[in-house]
């Protein structure tokens, strides 16, 4: 980019006044090729326009290192979406077994009551008067036993067999 000095000349803003004398705008210099420098080397036009018409090498190790990098990528972001799915889903499931375990503990709570008010003793004594016809127990239906007899304890006593009586018995028993 070439520096020119009316970038930067602020008296071009200015005020005028119409007696004075208009400030001259430096000119722009426009670049002549004259002489070549000597630092620069200059390509025929035959290469150049072989440069621009040459395609761009593909280099294969990178283009599998770069097909790689997408996959590790783009696999770890599927599986990211995934866990977020599978949690989304494990928190609903979590909050609608709460609800069923509020429900079945309040039903719970609700056959215990009823419960305790069916077996209250006056209840079971109204029903089995009523349903079952059975009354309170009467003398004339207590009988008392008496068993004045010993018990009595026998002890038998073993006898103890001999080595060879007890190898024939163990193979009379896989005869029976």
């Amino acid at each position: 980019m070439a520096n020119y000095a009316e970038a930067y000349d602020f008296s071009l803003f200015e005020e005028r006044q119409n007696d004075t004398v208009p400030v001259e705008v430096p000119q722009r210099r426009e670049r002549t090729e004259s002489a070549p420098k000597k630092n620069i080397s200059y390509l025929p036009q035959e290469e150049v326009e072989k440069s621009r018409k040459a395609k761009p090498r593909i280099r294969p190790l990178k283009a599998i290192a770069v097909a790689l990098s997408f996959v590790v990528i783009f696999g770890t972001v599927i599986s990211l979406i995934y866990s977020q799915v599978q949690l989304t889903e494990l928190t609903d499931e979590i909050a609608t077994q709460t609800k069923e375990l509020e429900a079945a503990q309040a039903l719970e709570v609700q056959l215990s009551m009823a419960s305790t008010e069916q077996l209250k003793s006056s209840e079971v004594e109204k029903y089995a008067r009523e349903q079952l016809g059975m009354g309170r127990v009467t003398e004339g239906q207590v009988y008392y036993l008496n068993l004045a007899t010993t018990d009595k304890v026998e002890v038998l006593e073993e006898t103890k067999q001999g080595f060879f009586e007890e190898i024939a018995e163990a193979v009379q028993s896989w005869f029976q």
